[in-house]
């Protein structure tokens, strides 16, 4: 009776275990982002995993007149790899004013 009872338990727990796992579906707006210098760069859009902002970095307006996008790209992942050893990704985004063509808040994941 107690083996019985015992693998009845068991059983439901394995069954429960795996009936609230989690099933990712993408949709039309998931991507797969690049990596610079092994720090992930976001775009104009955050990640799905759970993060921290370990800091920000910024490039100014007159910097991003002078060069293409991956040149200012570059520099602030060098800026953020500097500052932040520990940075793990870059989410970059423009700011409303305009006053600074590129922030970047650098990222650190949480386990």
């Amino acid at each position: 009776m107690k083996k019985l009872f015992l693998g009845v338990i068991v059983g439901l727990s394995i069954a429960l275990t795996f009936s609230f796992k989690t099933i990712f579906e993408p949709s039309q707006t998931t991507a797969e982002v690049n990596r610079v210098r092994g720090i992930a760069i976001f775009t104009d859009s955050k990640p799905l995993q759970p993060f921290e902002v370990i800091g920000t970095v910024k490039i100014p307006n007159m910097t991003m007149k002078d060069h293409v996008y991956y040149v200012c790209r570059d520099e602030m992942v060098m800026k953020a790899k500097e500052k932040y050893p520990e940075a793990a990704g870059l989410i970059i985004y423009s700011d409303e004013g305009g006053q600074a063509w590129y922030n970047g808040e650098v990222i650190k994941f949480k386990k």
